[in-house]
Order: C-alpha cells, then sequence, then structure tokens
C-alpha cells in the first residue's frame, strides 16, 4: 500500500473540515499529493486562484505543507482536472445529498461526513425533511451507501464507492455497546436508550 491516491475536501472551512485537513496533510499515503481544497469563493479570492487555506486554518500553517494550499473554487471540472479519486464532503446535510450521486456518476469514490446518508431506515430520516426522500436517485445513491464505522462494517468499507461517516456521539454508543449485543447481554426487544 504505498501508492497515492489524489483526495479532495469539500467544506474545509468547518470544524470537520479542518480535523480532516490536519489528518490529510499529515497521512503517510497523501505526503506527494496533498488534497484538494475546494469550496465557496468570492470573485475577489477566485481571481488569486483562491483562499489560502491558512488564512482559513491558522493552526494549520505548521510543518503539515499547507502553507502553499488554497481552498479554490469548487467544480466537477477541478475535480476532475487534478485527478481526485477520492471526495471527501464536510458539507451541510443537503449539499451532500445533493452532491454524493453526481460525484458516484462521475465516478468519483465518496466519504461523506454530514448525515446525509448514514441512516438506512426512512422513517429514522424523517428529521432531515430530504426533498428527494424516496426518489429513484435517492434510494438507490442509499442503497450503495456503507456506514463507515470499521469495527461493524471494515470489508465492506473496503470495496464501497459511497462511505457514509459516522458522527462522534454514534460512534462512542455503538463502540459501548457491540460487545454487550456480541454476548447477549442486551434485551434487544426492548431496545436501548442511549441519552
Amino acid at each position: 500500500m504505498t501508492d497515492t491516491i489524489q483526495t479532495a475536501v469539500v467544506g474545509v472551512t468547518g470544524y470537520a473540515g479542518a480535523e480532516l485537513a490536519r489528518l490529510l496533510l499529515r497521512h503517510p499515503r497523501l505526503k506527494n499529493t496533498p488534497p484538494v481544497f475546494a469550496g465557496r469563493v468570492d470573485a475577489k479570492d477566485a481571481a488569486r486562484g483562491g483562499v489560502p487555506l491558512v488564512q482559513i486554518h491558522p493552526q494549520l500553517g505548521d510543518n503539515s505543507g499547507a502553507k502553499n494550499l488554497k481552498q479554490e473554487p469548487f467544480s466537477w471540472e477541478l475535480l476532475a482536472g487534478r485527478g481526485v479519486q477520492v471526495l471527501f464532503l464536510a458539507t451541510p446535510h443537503e449539499q451532500s445529498r445533493a452532491w454524493v450521486p453526481e460525484a458516484l456518476a462521475r465516478g468519483l469514490r465518496v466519504i461523506d461526513l454530514s448525515g446525509a446518508w448514514r441512516l438506512t431506515d426512512a422513517a429514522n430520516r424523517e428529521v432531515y425533511g430530504f426533498e428527494d426522500e424516496g426518489t429513484e436517485k435517492a434510494v438507490a445513491t442509499q442503497a450503495e451507501a456503507v456506514y463507515g464505522l470499521p469495527e461493524l462494517h471494515r470489508a465492506q468499507i473496503a470495496g464501497a464507492r459511497l462511505v457514509a461517516n459516522p458522527g462522534c456521539y454514534a460512534t462512542s454508543i455503538i463502540l459501548a455497546l457491540k460487545p454487550l449485543v456480541a454476548a447477549g447481554l442486551i434485551d434487544l426487544d426492548h431496545g436501548v436508550i442511549a441519552d
């Protein structure tokens, strides 16, 4: 596993995007291929090639290699031109919901940090009020999504085109309950409440 891959991050301006940038910039397999950072950029900054990453997140200005990187204006053409293979979306749920089918159609693998594709049960997804719920495209995309918790779905994640990254709260609860469920110590007929 020494091959490098070209990644892109959309949504680096938020907390999750910043943490993702920090991790990717230090990842040994990405040492010679830093991520492409893309997002909303105003016309003035677009004319200068984007917004310096260290202007958005000064804490990334250490020895991570971020000093020469910029958040560029997002476009599918930018990603294609840079040879992006894996797209990380650290965007709001609605944005991820709209962009994931397009990314998959363009042959990208997607790791979505939002909750757009995490929940397999339609009744649970109602909280989001997705406008595309139940459409053919949404149903097909949801069927491809793999819940990205390696302790549960390691084999499926390896080949997935769409990984729905689990949230921190859900991860903390699922990992604590997994051995108890496996040992038959929880009455699943009565459910579990984690509060």
